[in-house]
Parts: C-alpha cells; structure tokens; sequence
C-alpha cells in the first residue's frame, strides 16, 4: 500500500461477482465492491464545515447521509472517527523516518 493512502472509487468485482476481499481491524475480512468509494482519514475527520443541502455539514456528516440516502446504508458516528489527532500536527521528528523533520511553520519565520 502506498506509504500516503489518498483514498479512491474501487474498481474490481461486485459483491454478486465476490467482491473485493479486503483485511480490516483485528485480521477481520470484509469484502467491498467495485463502484465502492474510500474516503481517507484525513478528510473523514476534518472539522471543517462545507454547507451541503442547506447545512453546515463536516465530510464525515455529509458522507454518513450519502450513505444513508437510499435507506440501505449506516449512519457514521463521526465523533469517533479515528485520527482526529495527529502526532505530527505539532511539527516533530517522523518516527519511521527520523531523516525527516516537520514543522510547523516556515524556515524564515525562524530568523525574524
């Protein structure tokens, strides 16, 4: 897998013709299906507000009642979305990578 998942539309078998297998949480098998959408964690646990339908919704909102339009999908509970904290959103040192250096603010702020 890509070390930065961006998320995609899935495109493979449909659930009829066996899906896509996929290893989630816990070695657990689920099987997704072409036409599927991934939204990456990033998007899904933003705070930012986009007005959808006459509401000021986040991603995660507006996905959980996309999904839920035709009466065949869940609700997301998206006060639990995982990842809502980053361990780098403070700057720090990668610890996969520790060549890697991230910070918070520019370079030139340093020498004013």
């Amino acid at each position: 897998m890509a070390e930065k998942y961006k998320g995609e539309l899935l495109k493979g078998r449909s659930h009829a013709e066996g899906g896509i297998p996929v290893q989630v949480a816990n070695s657990q098998m689920v099987e997704m299906e072409g036409g599927e959408g991934v939204v990456n964690k990033r998007s899904m646990s933003s705070k930012k507000k986009y007005d959808f339908e006459g509401k000021e919704m986040t991603t995660c909102e507006i996905v959980s009642d996309l999904n839920q339009k035709r009466g065949d999908g869940v609700a997301f509970d998206c006060d639990t979305v995982e990842g809502r904290r980053y361990s780098m959103q403070m700057g720090g040192i990668s610890p996969k990578n520790t060549t890697k250096l991230f910070l918070p603010f520019s370079i030139g702020s340093m020498c004013e």
